[in-house]
Parts: structure tokens; C-alpha cells; sequence
């Protein structure tokens, strides 16, 4: 298993590069725009959302240690809740990402909710944020993106 260190820096492998195009291309067909871009500072992260903004216009891009592995979700929720924007991207990792939204909808860590990796999810979260007050809309695959593109 890598280091903490190696891990930070570890690249996307030539799949993860190409289900990060499928997931811009899927998101500019669905015609969803993004305002703000949050992103964590790791660099499969960081490859991931360039290669969404290579496909979306986005305005503003934000890198956040708010959003590594091992950050408390209290500081994402205070960077959501600063961020004055309606559509925000927040490009993370697991298992943070499935936390959060379980955190953001249900106000506790128990839902049982998994976000592998290259996969989009939608939620509706009221202001201010706060645990519990997020509506997840829909969680899509990277099977499913993939079957998505080809249509």
C-alpha cells in the first residue's frame, strides 16, 4: 500500500482519465452547469476536474483541503455554506464524498450510501448548510455513465 505522501501525488490511470472525460461529457449533455468547482488538492483530483473543465465551462475553481480524506466534515460544510454559488462540483475522495452525503441527508454518518469512483451525484441542499437538510436527487454510476455515453 502507498504512503500518505505517495498517495497525495499518486496520478489518474488512463481509465480513471477517461471516466473523468465521460463524466464532463454526461454532465454537458444532462446540461448541468457549474458555478464553483471545489477540489481537493490530490492530484488524481485535481487531473479529474481539469479533464471536466477541459468539457464545462466552469467560473470559478477552488482547491480546498476541505475535501481530503481526512478533514473533518464540518470544514466542507463552512466552505459549502461561504461558496456564493447554486451549482457547485466538490471533486473528492472516498470514503469522504459517501460521508458527506450521508451527513448532508440524513444528519448522520449511517446512511448507507457508496460513491465509487468516477461517479455523479446530485443533491439539493438548502442554506444554510447543515447536517441533514440535503436531498440526494440521484447517484449515477460509472456503468452507468459509460452506457449513457454510447446513446
Amino acid at each position: 500500500m502507498p504512503a500518505v505522501g505517495d498517495d497525495a501525488t499518486r496520478p489518474l490511470s488512463p481509465l480513471g482519465e477517461e471516466q473523468a472525460s465521460l463524466v464532463g461529457n454526461i454532465m454537458q449533455r444532462l446540461g448541468i452547469s457549474i458555478d464553483v468547482l471545489l477540489c481537493s488538492p490530490l492530484e488524481r483530483a485535481q487531473q479529474t476536474a481539469r479533464k471536466i473543465q477541459e468539457i464545462l465551462p466552469i467560473k470559478k475553481f477552488i482547491l480546498t483541503e476541505h475535501l481530503t480524506p481526512s478533514s473533518n466534515h464540518r470544514n466542507i460544510f463552512n466552505e459549502l455554506q461561504s461558496v456564493c454559488a447554486e451549482n457547485i462540483l466538490c471533486v473528492g475522495h472516498e470514503p469522504h464524498l459517501s460521508t458527506m452525503i450521508s451527513l448532508l441527508v440524513s444528519g448522520s454518518r449511517g446512511a448507507n450510501i457508496t460513491v465509487a469512483k468516477a461517479s455523479l451525484a446530485y443533491l439539493e441542499v438548502a442554506r444554510p448548510i447543515s447536517q441533514g437538510n440535503g436531498v440526494l436527487k440521484w447517484l449515477v454510476t460509472p456503468e452507468t455513465i459509460q452506457a449513457l455515453s454510447y446513446r
